[in-house]
């Protein structure tokens, strides 16, 4: 399967926040049949064994996080500088649910470029929501073919998800990812590289 085809609308799942707004992060991909599994003869144990040490490691992740407490709204705005990387913060907000987790929004731009920021505080009830991101881009790793522009990579400790299909057409990127063992970090970018974005995100500390 060639996710590049797909681009981002074929990997869809969604981010809810405590005002019912909804990011698009990533997606249901088909499920492999059982003759893709016998025909497919280049498999590499060690990356078979991968993904089930990952998915353990995300499961022990998710019950540390839920005994922590979540962000307040001031204390999560805060976390935001008003110029970080050459860009400009032009807007900000910060929620706070005690049923679905704490989570703020951002946008930084520098000209025509954007960068826009959706991300959850994994802390509390936020710990499912991470849990379900992490193991969905380990779904999506299974699919990933050598020169798709759509692929999961490892990134600050965890795996990730990196975007750069819709670039050519419409400029767009996006990377999703784990921000300090805790943030599930929802990046999109419009008229920035995927280098750039990841340059900015690797600048990033909450």
């Amino acid at each position: 399967m060639n996710l590049s085809y797909l681009k981002m609308a074929t990997i869809c799942a969604t981010l809810t926040f405590s005002v019912g707004m909804t990011t698009l992060i990533s997606c249901n991909q088909p499920k492999k049949g059982t003759g893709d599994e016998k025909t497919n003869t280049n498999i590499n144990t060690s990356n078979v064994e991968s993904p089930l040490s990952d998915s353990l490691k995300v499961e022990n992740l998710a019950l540390d996080l839920k005994k922590l407490k979540p962000l307040g709204e001031a204390e999560f705005k805060a976390k935001f500088s008003k110029t970080f990387n050459g860009f400009q913060l032009t807007d900000v907000q910060s929620y706070e649910d005690n049923e679905k987790g704490s989570s703020a929004y951002a946008m930084y731009e520098n000209g025509e470029n954007h960068i826009y920021l959706s991300i959850a505080d994994g802390a509390g009830a936020g710990a499912e929501k991470v849990r379900e991101n992490m193991i969905s881009y380990l779904e999506i790793k299974k699919d990933v073919q050598p020169g798709d522009k759509t692929t999961i990579v490892e990134y600050k400790g965890w795996q990730s998800f990196f975007d750069e299909s819709m670039f050519e057409s419409d400029k767009m990127t996006a990377i999703h990812y784990l921000e300090g063992n805790r943030y599930n970090v929802v990046a999109q970018g419009t008229g920035v590289t995927l280098a750039e974005m990841k340059s900015f995100l690797d600048k990033l500390s909450l």
